[in-house]
């Protein structure tokens, strides 16, 4: 659903050191890759419903659809989602998808 982070060396010193070392993994440091599921994860996003849209228990980055979500319930989840992550770790998420149709 959303691009992962890349760990650019000043966003590490600037955001990441100073607001997550002690909870982010040495492998994402590592790799220079802070995945998006594992900030939504951090943010207690799993689970997470409006109406028929839902944030996957299994996968943070994952939408499901209940069997009833409309669009507007999947846009209005990336909205809050991207608004958590984003008051929570100052960190801006981005949409791997392509919206076709808005």
């Amino acid at each position: 659903m959303f691009k992962n982070i890349t760990l650019a060396k000043d966003f590490w010193l600037d955001a990441v050191h100073q607001r997550w070392e002690p909870r982010v993994p040495p492998e994402f440091i590592q790799k220079g890759v802070l995945p998006s599921a594992w900030l939504i994860d951090q943010a207690e996003l799993k689970g997470r419903c409006i109406g028929g849209a839902q944030v996957s228990l299994k996968h943070g980055n994952f939408i499901m659809n209940n069997g009833n979500a409309k669009a507007s319930d999947v846009l209005m989840l990336v909205s809050i989602i991207k608004q958590k992550i984003r008051t929570q770790f100052g960190v801006q998420l981005e949409e791997e998808i392509e919206l076709v149709g808005f």
